[in-house]
Protein backbone atom coordinates (compact mmCIF):
# COMPACT_ATOMS: atom_id res chain seq x y z
CA UNK A 1 0.00 0.00 0.00
CA UNK A 2 0.65 3.50 -0.42
CA UNK A 3 1.59 5.77 2.45
CA UNK A 4 0.32 9.25 2.86
CA UNK A 5 3.76 10.87 2.32
CA UNK A 6 4.59 8.73 -0.69
CA UNK A 7 2.71 10.78 -3.22
CA UNK A 8 5.12 13.46 -2.54
CA UNK A 9 7.79 11.41 -4.10
CA UNK A 10 5.98 10.68 -7.25
CA UNK A 11 8.25 11.23 -10.30
CA UNK A 12 5.87 13.76 -11.79
CA UNK A 13 5.64 15.41 -8.57
CA UNK A 14 9.44 15.41 -8.21
CA UNK A 15 9.79 16.90 -11.65
CA UNK A 16 7.20 19.42 -10.86
CA UNK A 17 8.98 20.29 -7.64
CA UNK A 18 12.32 20.45 -9.40
CA UNK A 19 10.76 22.77 -12.01
CA UNK A 20 9.32 24.98 -9.27
CA UNK A 21 12.70 24.89 -7.53
CA UNK A 22 14.46 25.86 -10.75
CA UNK A 23 11.94 28.64 -11.32
CA UNK A 24 12.38 29.84 -7.78
CA UNK A 25 16.17 29.58 -8.17
CA UNK A 26 15.98 31.53 -11.45
CA UNK A 27 13.67 34.05 -9.81
CA UNK A 28 15.98 34.27 -6.80
CA UNK A 29 18.97 34.59 -9.16
CA UNK A 30 17.14 37.28 -11.19
CA UNK A 31 16.11 39.10 -8.01
CA UNK A 32 19.68 38.77 -6.69
CA UNK A 33 20.95 40.35 -9.94
CA UNK A 34 18.36 43.10 -9.65
CA UNK A 35 19.24 43.51 -5.97
CA UNK A 36 22.91 43.61 -6.96
CA UNK A 37 22.14 46.26 -9.61
CA UNK A 38 20.03 48.20 -7.09
CA UNK A 39 22.85 47.93 -4.55
CA UNK A 40 25.28 49.25 -7.22
CA UNK A 41 22.90 52.10 -8.05
CA UNK A 42 22.40 52.80 -4.35
CA UNK A 43 26.19 52.74 -3.77
CA UNK A 44 26.65 55.04 -6.79
CA UNK A 45 23.90 57.37 -5.54
CA UNK A 46 25.37 57.33 -2.02
CA UNK A 47 28.84 58.03 -3.46
CA UNK A 48 27.45 60.89 -5.53
CA UNK A 49 25.56 62.14 -2.49
CA UNK A 50 28.76 61.90 -0.46
CA UNK A 51 30.69 63.69 -3.23
CA UNK A 52 27.99 66.37 -3.38
CA UNK A 53 28.07 66.75 0.40
CA UNK A 54 31.88 67.06 0.31
CA UNK A 55 31.53 69.59 -2.52
CA UNK A 56 28.85 71.42 -0.48
CA UNK A 57 31.14 71.41 2.56
CA UNK A 58 33.99 72.71 0.37
CA UNK A 59 31.67 75.37 -1.14
CA UNK A 60 30.46 76.30 2.36
CA UNK A 61 34.12 76.56 3.45
CA UNK A 62 34.87 78.73 0.42
CA UNK A 63 31.76 80.82 1.12
CA UNK A 64 32.86 81.15 4.75
CA UNK A 65 36.28 82.33 3.52
CA UNK A 66 34.64 84.75 1.07
CA UNK A 67 32.32 86.02 3.82
CA UNK A 68 35.35 86.41 6.13
CA UNK A 69 37.25 88.36 3.45
CA UNK A 70 34.12 90.42 2.72
CA UNK A 71 33.64 91.14 6.44
CA UNK A 72 37.28 92.23 6.75
CA UNK A 73 36.94 94.36 3.61
CA UNK A 74 33.72 95.88 4.97
CA UNK A 75 35.40 96.60 8.32
CA UNK A 76 38.38 98.20 6.53
CA UNK A 77 36.01 100.12 4.30
CA UNK A 78 34.02 101.35 7.32
CA UNK A 79 37.28 102.46 8.96
CA UNK A 80 38.34 104.24 5.76
CA UNK A 81 34.90 105.87 5.44
CA UNK A 82 35.17 106.97 9.10
CA UNK A 83 38.65 108.38 8.43
CA UNK A 84 37.34 110.18 5.34
CA UNK A 85 34.36 111.53 7.30
CA UNK A 86 36.72 112.71 10.06
CA UNK A 87 39.03 114.31 7.48
CA UNK A 88 36.03 115.92 5.79
CA UNK A 89 34.79 117.25 9.15
CA UNK A 90 38.27 118.61 9.93
CA UNK A 91 38.47 120.16 6.44
CA UNK A 92 35.03 121.75 6.95
CA UNK A 93 36.10 123.14 10.34
CA UNK A 94 39.35 124.44 8.80
CA UNK A 95 37.47 125.86 5.82
CA UNK A 96 35.01 127.52 8.19
CA UNK A 97 37.87 128.97 10.25
CA UNK A 98 39.68 130.05 7.08
CA UNK A 99 36.45 131.56 5.76
CA UNK A 100 35.92 133.35 9.09
CA UNK A 101 39.57 134.51 9.02
CA UNK A 102 39.26 135.66 5.40
CA UNK A 103 35.97 137.41 6.22
CA UNK A 104 37.64 139.14 9.18
CA UNK A 105 40.61 140.09 7.00
CA UNK A 106 38.27 141.32 4.24
CA UNK A 107 36.38 143.44 6.78
CA UNK A 108 39.70 144.75 8.19
CA UNK A 109 40.90 145.47 4.64
CA UNK A 110 37.64 147.24 3.83
CA UNK A 111 37.99 149.28 7.02
CA UNK A 112 41.66 150.04 6.17
CA UNK A 113 40.67 151.08 2.65
CA UNK A 114 37.95 153.35 4.09
CA UNK A 115 40.48 154.76 6.60
CA UNK A 116 42.92 155.40 3.71
CA UNK A 117 40.16 157.13 1.73
CA UNK A 118 39.26 159.19 4.81
CA UNK A 119 42.94 160.05 5.39
CA UNK A 120 43.40 160.92 1.68
CA UNK A 121 40.35 163.21 1.86
CA UNK A 122 41.68 164.75 5.09
CA UNK A 123 45.10 165.21 3.43
CA UNK A 124 43.43 166.90 0.43
CA UNK A 125 41.56 169.23 2.82
CA UNK A 126 44.78 169.89 4.75
CA UNK A 127 46.68 170.60 1.53
CA UNK A 128 43.89 172.93 0.36
CA UNK A 129 43.88 174.63 3.79
CA UNK A 130 47.68 174.85 3.64
CA UNK A 131 47.53 176.43 0.16
CA UNK A 132 44.90 178.94 1.38
CA UNK A 133 46.98 179.67 4.48
CA UNK A 134 50.12 180.07 2.35
CA UNK A 135 48.28 182.49 0.05
CA UNK A 136 46.87 184.30 3.10
CA UNK A 137 50.36 184.36 4.66
CA UNK A 138 51.82 185.76 1.44
CA UNK A 139 49.12 188.44 1.37
CA UNK A 140 49.67 189.14 5.07
CA UNK A 141 53.43 189.30 4.43
CA UNK A 142 52.83 191.74 1.61
CA UNK A 143 50.54 193.84 3.85
CA UNK A 144 53.08 193.66 6.71
CA UNK A 145 55.83 194.70 4.29
CA UNK A 146 53.69 197.59 3.01
CA UNK A 147 52.73 198.52 6.59
CA UNK A 148 56.39 198.41 7.63
CA UNK A 149 57.36 200.53 4.62
CA UNK A 150 54.50 202.92 5.41
CA UNK A 151 55.57 202.99 9.06
CA UNK A 152 59.18 203.62 8.06
CA UNK A 153 58.01 206.40 5.73
CA UNK A 154 55.95 207.90 8.58
CA UNK A 155 58.86 207.53 11.01
CA UNK A 156 61.08 209.22 8.43
CA UNK A 157 58.47 211.94 7.91
CA UNK A 158 58.12 212.29 11.69
CA UNK A 159 61.91 212.48 12.01
CA UNK A 160 61.98 215.11 9.30
CA UNK A 161 59.14 216.95 11.04
CA UNK A 162 60.96 216.71 14.42
CA UNK A 163 64.12 218.10 12.88
CA UNK A 164 62.12 220.83 11.22
CA UNK A 165 60.43 221.49 14.56
CA UNK A 166 63.75 221.45 16.33
CA UNK A 167 65.15 223.86 13.71
CA UNK A 168 62.06 225.99 14.06
CA UNK A 169 62.34 225.95 17.87
CA UNK A 170 66.00 226.89 17.61
CA UNK A 171 65.07 229.64 15.21
CA UNK A 172 62.31 230.80 17.55
CA UNK A 173 64.67 230.71 20.50
CA UNK A 174 67.17 232.68 18.50
CA UNK A 175 64.44 235.17 17.52
CA UNK A 176 63.26 235.38 21.12
CA UNK A 177 66.80 236.11 22.20
CA UNK A 178 67.25 238.66 19.49
CA UNK A 179 63.93 240.26 20.22
CA UNK A 180 64.57 240.09 23.89
CA UNK A 181 67.69 242.08 23.78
Amino acid sequence: GKKAGDEWMHPNRVEELEGVTRQQAALIHSQALKLNQLQGLLDYALQQRSDEERADVARIGQLDEVIGVKDLANRDLRLEVKELEDALTAARVEASATSHDLTSKAIALEQSEQRCKDLAAALERTLADSARLKTAAQRAGTRVHEARKDTLDRVSDAEDARQALSTTQASLTALDRWAGR
